[in-house]
Formats: C-alpha cells, structure tokens, sequence
C-alpha cells in the first residue's frame, strides 16, 4: 500500500524517537507523525547529547509541539535493564495515541525500547523511515506494512538550524546566479578543449597574475587595489572568448578593465564586485551555470529550493571570518538534499577530491537520503564515477562532464527521477 498522505490514525499524541548520528530522519518523523501540541520524547546516548539538544531546540522553536523530552541512556545504550528504566520514568500512564519511531539509534536499542512500548501500550503505533524509497513505513505484522510518501518541505534554513549551523550574516547563500548569459557562452566554448585551454592559460598568465597577491597567487588583492589594477590584456585570447567578453563585459580589443566589466555585469548591490568577478572569471561561472540549470528543471522536478555558495558560522568559533565548509550548489526536493560539487580543473584526482569532500559535507546535513555529484570538465566522466561508486560503495553519486554541459538540466534531472 503506497499513499501520498500519512493518514490521521498513525498519528501519535506521544512519539518515541531513537536518536542517531543526523538529525534528519526524526524531524521528518516527529513532524509528520506527531498530533499538534503532542509530545515528543528524545531517547538519546552520550554520543548523540548533542543531536538531541539540536533537534530538541529546533522541534520546540516549531511551536507544534507540546513538550520535547530528552531521555538520556548516558552510556548505556546496550544495557536493557537501564533502557527499559529511563522509558519507565516518562512514559508511565500516557493518555492518548502512542508511537514509536525507530530509523535512528543502535539495533539494541531499538530491540529493547520496541519491546518496553509493546508490552506497556499494545496498540503502539511503531514505523521507521525507509532511505531508500523515502517514504514512512507503518509496521504491520498480519498484512504488508503500509508505505507513505512523506510531503515535508524542509527549508535550508531549517536543515542547516537542525544541525545547529547558521551561515554568516554577512554571506548568506546565493538564490540568483550571476551572469547566466554569459555562463551559457563560457558552456559552449568549453566543449572545445582547445578552446577551454586558452581561457585557463588567460586565468592563469594573466587575471591571476595580476589580481591576486604575489607570490603565491592564494588570494585576490583587497577590493580597492583591484580598483587600481591597470586594464588587462586579451589580444592573445582567441576570438571568441573576445567575443563573449565584449557581448556581456564591456571588453575591448585588446585591453579590458575590470571595473568597466563589473558595471556592465553585475548588480550595484555586490558587496565586492570585482572580487566577485574576478573569482566568477577563474572558474565560479560553472557554478553559476549549475545553479541556473537546476533553476530551469525546479518546477518539473518538484524543487523547490536551490542555492549556492553556503558559507557556514562555526558554532565553537562563531568570530571566525573563513567558512566552515561550503557547498557549491545544492537543491531540496522535499526534504531530501542533492548536493553538486562544482570543478573546472581537468585533474581527475582533484575532481575526485572534491566529490568526495561534497559527499561528506552532504551527508552531515543530509543523512543516507542525500545524493551528491560532480560537475566537471572531464572528457571521461563514467571512468570517474565508476571509480568514485566503487570507492564510496555508492551507486548513486553522479558525474557530469564536458559533453553534459549543453544539456546539463535534463542531465541532473534524470539524476533525480532515478534517485526519488
């Protein structure tokens, strides 16, 4: 039985959950199971105090709920008499429908909270969250165990906040992409690899020669000696980069300046523009191009939510200036996140870094539901994938190529239909 609502009858007045290592799985589940002004109630372990105080802080803030409980086993998650103790102290005597979540938490745990609820509340209602299929399985033990899909929109701000993350202030994600014209521009003439050289040895010997900081070239110059930067040379570019130069950043012929390229292209609000700019040149337009990709996809695709460039506080050093980790482009269908790691460098061990890296980042928000790929210039895209899902043991993760750019929303889009 596959239904797209969770009926009111496996609604509880009182939900158990078992707390793990993400958060995300009991939110879903507290939010979608749980009557209005009912009670949720945290069984967590040493090791997830954290998770629970988080999910305990956001589901309160929700205003739903009617009191969230921690239960605290401490260290004895594998100890029945000390779980079956600690559900005597709160769930005595309880008026109204009882559940029991149990995706998250230890196998023992799960045993023995299954079996206290059982005995004490016959008619507990016990479901968990399939991953695979993500929808909200209710036990049954007479009859196949009924499945619901689970409509739950979660925003990134809620998925962030669930973890107890916040982005700065100053730097909150990107909904707009910069100049998706003339990323469509740099796509095409990127197929050619010739072509895609020439643009990297320009970045190279000339933009970053010159904007960022000697001698190592990590970091661009501040904003204002960017603004005294001498115009820059292009009459060794092929012409048609000079082309798509002077179509949508007011380039000349042979020089450039770069304050007459931020006019044109970009808006007055940017705290940086040159800087902005600067980093869109070096290689950022593919994320660009990636975010308004997946915009043109999001409605046919029931996304309704991305974003790019999430620069992430540190809880334990919130003055911090550097992100704590950042994600190129990402996009929310339901609650479910898809995460694209974005790379124009034709190594395959730093595209295959940067996967990887994405893949752990999506996961600390995201749990086993998140699907993470990789946009890149790469000719042999499936050699890197196969590579990758033999590494990672997941099947699901995606790359998409040089030849995939000119059609890389229906590409992503097919990605999602074979992962929802």
């Amino acid at each position: 039985m596959n239904s797209l609502h969770i009926p009111d009858a496996y609604r509880a007045d009182h939900l158990f959950l078992l707390l793990g290592e993400n958060n995300l799985p009991n939110a879903v589940a507290a939010l979608e199971l749980v009557n209005p002004r009912g009670m949720a109630y945290l069984i967590h372990t040493d090791r997830t105090r954290s998770q629970a105080q988080h999910l305990q802080t956001f589901l309160q803030d929700s205003s739903r709920f009617g009191t969230v409980t921690l239960v605290d086993l401490a260290t004895y998650q594998a100890e029945p008499s000390v779980i079956r103790q600690r559900l005597r102290e709160v769930a005595t005597d309880l008026p109204g429908r009882v559940g029991m979540n149990y995706t998250g938490g230890t196998k023992v745990m799960a045993v023995h909270a299954y079996r206290f609820l059982a005995h004490r509340y016959p008619d507990t209602i016990f479901s968990y969250l399939d991953s695979n299929t993500l929808e909200m399985v209710i036990d049954n033990e007479k009859d196949l165990s009924p499945r619901f899909k689970v409509p739950l929109k979660l925003s990134f701000k809620s998925l962030f906040y669930l973890h107890g993350l916040r982005w700065q202030g100053n730097s909150p994600p990107r909904a707009q992409p910069l100049l998706p014209a003339a990323a469509v521009d740099f796509a095409t003439l990127h197929q050619d690899q010739a072509l895609g050289q020439a643009w990297r040895s320009w970045c190279h010997q000339v933009l970053c020669a010159t904007a960022k900081v000697p001698p190592k070239q990590a970091y661009w110059r501040k904003e204002w000696q960017l603004e005294q930067l001498e115009p820059l040379a292009v009459d060794r570019l092929p012409v048609e980069w000079l082309r798509v130069l002077q179509r949508h950043l007011a380039c000349g012929s042979g020089q450039w300046n770069l304050q007459a390229g931020s006019k044109v292209g970009l808006s007055a609000a940017e705290a940086q523009p040159l800087t902005t700019l600067c980093q869109w040149l070096d290689g950022v337009w593919l994320e660009h191009y990636t975010l308004a990709q997946v915009q043109q996809i999001a409605d046919s695709c029931g996304i309704h939510e991305a974003k790019m460039s999430f620069n992430i506080t540190d809880p334990q050093n919130p003055q911090r200036n550097g992100p704590k980790f950042e994600f190129d482009v990402a996009f929310i269908r339901h609650y479910q996140l898809f995460a694209l790691s974005c790379s124009t460098t034709g190594s395959q061990q730093r595209c295959k870094q940067k996967l990887l890296e994405a893949r752990v980042r999506s996961r600390q928000l995201g749990g086993i539901e998140a699907r993470v790929g990789l946009v890149c210039l790469s000719d042999r895209p499936e050699w890197l994938q196969e590579e990758l899902a033999t590494e990672t043991r997941d099947r699901r993760v995606a790359v998409f190529g040089r030849r995939d750019l000119p059609h890389l929303g229906s590409a992503i889009k097919a990605w999602i239909q074979a992962n929802t």
